[in-house]
């Protein structure tokens, strides 16, 4: 739906798809990471919008928690 050219689609997308990462569900998220969330997500980046934007980042930053706090950082599982 991110991919839609629609404004008005990406930005129910975009929130749905941040909320899906509040989750904390690491099995979801890897499998959301795998369908290409990272992607969608920084594909907001490029559109104006601030809100969206915000929306996006939030959703980005919540991954990048969620990968530090469950992978080691150093390459140890």
């Amino acid at each position: 739906m991110l991919k839609h050219d629609d404004i008005e689609i990406k930005k129910e997308a975009v929130w749905a798809v941040s909320n899906c990462t509040t989750c904390e569900n690491v099995k979801l998220i890897e499998l959301l990471v795998k369908q290409g969330m990272i992607e969608a997500l920084v594909s907001v980046l490029k559109l104006q919008g601030v809100k969206m934007i915000a929306v996006a980042l939030e959703g980005i930053d919540t991954l990048l928690k969620i990968g530090e706090e469950h992978y080691k950082v150093n390459g140890e599982n």
